[in-house]
């Protein structure tokens, strides 16, 4: 299933309701500009959908949420 864009959603939106449905979520990769996360289930952690973005909300929002390398 892909998520992006989803009846006009935006990805930060996306990745919060997942968030709020219980899921859980990774950070694929990360470059200047772009990400690709994967959206993983709540009960096993088996990835369900990847949410490729370059919205500079959740470029932030996942920068915030992710320790220092």
């Amino acid at each position: 299933m892909d998520t992006s864009n989803v009846a006009g959603v935006s990805d930060l939106g996306t990745l919060q309701r997942w968030e709020d449905s219980g899921g859980t979520w990774s950070v694929l990769w990360r470059a200047a500009g772009e990400a690709e996360v994967a959206l993983r289930r709540c009960d096993g952690g088996e990835i369900a959908d990847r949410l490729r973005t370059s919205d500079p909300e959740v470029l932030a929002y996942l920068d915030a949420a992710l320790p220092e390398p």
